[in-house]
């Protein structure tokens, strides 16, 4: 495993604050 978990866990979070972003919008 290259990639690490908390790095997918970072860009989770920023895809979910992004999307919460735009919902609100």
């Amino acid at each position: 495993m290259n990639v690490p978990m908390s790095m997918l866990a970072y860009r989770s979070t920023i895809n979910q604050i992004i999307d919460n972003f735009i919902c609100t919008a």
